[in-house]
């Protein structure tokens, strides 16, 4: 039973470091996508071939923006499966400790007999407590994936509308002229939605 708890927090501990990893990259094509906007209206003015390319720069950052929201709502799945994973093993070893505790009170009636039997008791009670102790674990690691579960699909949620908005900003730019910039209030949003990515990987990564 040991065994599974540990499996089961260092999956959890994968898709975490994982996650974070994917949290950087898109922080990192965000900044690029929006750079690219701003650089591709003054581009826009001096030729349509630089306009071309820059835009199809543009389409290959959402399109890895695109791909890290649909890879980010996997794992959130894959987290919320792993927490009922984890309270299935609790509600098993809630089981087990319920027939422990009835050996335990058959092995009293009858340990004033010998002191053996006595001593089979002690086993007995040692091994409820180990097996109480690592239900407990198994409560924590499942509370704790449901935990990161949640922030995954609220990174994932705030990745998506980040997408969206970039596409905006592709269709603008696609357009030309001096509309083509991210307005202030776009700029606020995506240095926004920055700081919420990094506000809850630290959240995330504090409560391990």
């Amino acid at each position: 039973m040991a065994d599974e708890i540990r499996k089961l927090a260092e999956s959890a501990s994968r898709q975490t470091r994982e996650i974070g990893g994917l949290i950087v990259d898109v922080q990192r094509r965000t900044r690029e996508a929006v750079a690219a906007a701003e650089a591709g209206a003054t581009i826009a003015n001096r030729g349509s071939a630089r306009v071309g390319t820059a835009s199809a720069a543009l389409d290959a950052i959402i399109g890895a923006v695109d791909r890290t929201v649909e890879r980010v709502g996997d794992i959130a799945e894959a987290m919320r499966e792993m927490a009922d994973g984890a309270r299935s093993v609790g509600w098993s070893m809630d089981s087990i400790n319920a027939v422990v505790e009835q050996n335990s009170t058959a092995t009293e009636e009858m340990a004033s007999q010998t002191g053996e039997l006595a001593r089979a008791i002690g086993a007995i009670a040692a091994t409820a407590d180990e097996n109480v102790r690592n239900t407990n674990e198994v409560s924590t690691s499942a509370e704790r994936m449901e935990d990161d579960a949640a922030h995954v699909r609220a990174e994932a949620l705030m990745l998506d509308e980040t997408a969206s908005r970039l596409r905006g900003l592709v269709s603008r730019f696609r357009i030309g002229g001096d509309d083509a910039l991210p307005h202030d209030g776009e700029r606020e949003h995506l240095a926004l939605t920055s700081e919420s990515f990094t506000a809850v990987t630290a959240h995330r990564n504090g409560s391990h």
